[in-house]
């Protein structure tokens, strides 16, 4: 089986789609414990990703969070964003920047003070040069993300999660086959974790510019997370979707 990493893989939307690439790519009626190139999840390979037999529907216009069981919790961050404190932080993003990068001053000392100036920093290395001093980072854009995130979940009560910054390694594996072990590690860039027992619940991949500039390789992490995630701590009762 050949092994590629470059982005001619087109993300299939059908299972007729991903029936056709995983012809071209000699994997059909192939299985994960077969792929004899498993690589990490930041470094998927074509065959590896097709093997995970994951297609992505084009995106629905209207969301329906009942399909996913997510109406309660929808319902839920309905009544979270008209909380206070959320609501001066949205307007004061809402107000503009002052300059490249530069909110207007936030006076008010709440939950999402923090979290505003991480924003900024990280929005205004994009109007600065490339030297080592003013270079974007994504580590910049990852830590003000989890900030917000996390001040979000902050205004429910009781609080039942949190979003954890610290990257986990996660590992699938398949078992042994041919004399060779068949695994992967993929490891993330945040999760939100509940407060009892420390289940995943949700995952977060962070890039420095983007998303469309860096698909389909963002699309083939997220899935390996998932994919690690469920063979390394599966659900007790097996999801809707």
């Amino acid at each position: 089986m050949a092994s590629s990493t470059n982005s001619s893989l087109r993300l299939p939307a059908t299972v007729a789609a991903w029936e056709a690439e995983a012809r071209q790519y000699n994997v059909a009626g192939m299985s994960l414990i077969q792929c004899t190139n498993m690589r990490s999840g930041s470094d998927i390979t074509e065959e590896q990703f097709l093997l995970f037999r994951t297609i992505f529907p084009r995106t629905r216009k209207i969301f329906t969070p009942a399909i996913f069981g997510l109406a309660p919790s929808y319902q839920q961050a309905g009544l979270l964003v008209t909380n206070q404190n959320f609501q001066e932080y949205a307007q004061r993003v809402g107000a503009g920047i002052l300059g490249p990068g530069h909110f207007a001053q936030w006076t008010l000392n709440t939950l999402f003070k923090v979290l505003l100036a991480q924003q900024q920093q990280a929005i205004a290395a994009v109007y600065r040069g490339r030297s080592k001093l003013t270079r974007r980072s994504e580590a910049a854009v990852n830590t003000s993300l989890v900030s917000f995130l996390q001040a979000l979940a902050m205004l429910a009560a009781p609080l039942s999660g949190q979003w954890n910054a610290q990257g986990i390694s996660l590992e699938a594996n398949f078992g042994v086959h041919g004399g060779q072990r068949r695994a992967f590690t993929a490891v993330t860039d945040g999760q939100y974790q509940l407060v009892i027992g420390n289940q995943i619940v949700a995952f977060m991949e962070c890039k420095v510019g983007p998303r469309d500039r860096h698909t389909p390789q963002v699309e083939k992490q997220e899935t390996a997370q998932v994919i690690a995630s469920i063979k390394e701590y599966p659900d007790a009762v097996p999801r809707r979707w």
